[in-house]
């Protein structure tokens, strides 16, 4: 199963050093052109398409549409690397982490011994992480209300010192 990952994440790379070649080649091509918001609508496209071949169960139409999903990914990653912002082999990294921290009783010592229990583990694990990202967000949302609270507050003050003019 471990090597099956390795394999599969090399794999994920390549794709993406294939993305940055046709990128690097064709300077007027329309992968370069696009960005984050022109490209959203593929994704959900795509998602949609795989969740259809999914339903379907055709091991080919699968196939087919989830390789179009990842592609999404790895096009989405390309515009981030492009922003400085992050690369393939970030997100993949990130990805793995995310993997063996929400599976401790396959990759650390916790022990679970249902199914059931594995996902009531899992579950406590990613409600700890939204936890930690929830207050994160919401520092970040206050810090830019009082900001704005703040400028307000100027503004008012400001409005309220100058003469009135009516023409």
């Amino acid at each position: 199963m471990q090597a099956d990952i390795v394999v599969t994440l090399e794999v994920a790379l390549a794709v993406a050093h294939h993305e940055d070649r046709l990128v690097a080649t064709h300077p007027r091509c329309w992968d370069r052109e696009q960005t984050r918001a022109s490209l959203s609508p593929y994704l959900i496209e795509e998602a949609y398409e795989a969740l259809e071949a999914l339903e379907g169960g055709k091991r080919d139409a699968m196939m087919e549409e989830l390789g179009d999903l990842l592609f999404q990914v790895v096009f989405h990653a390309q515009v981030a690397r492009e922003l400085g912002e992050f690369t393939m082999a970030d997100l993949l990294e990130r990805l793995a982490d995310k993997m063996i921290t929400r599976h401790p009783h396959v990759f650390g010592d916790a022990n679970v011994e249902t199914p059931q229990e594995a996902l009531a583990q899992w579950e406590t694990i990613k409600r700890r992480c939204y936890t930690v990202w929830l207050h994160a967000t919401l520092a970040v949302v206050l810090i830019g209300y009082t900001a704005i609270f703040g400028l307000s507050s100027l503004v008012i003050r400001r409005l309220r010192s100058a003469p009135l003019v009516t023409e």
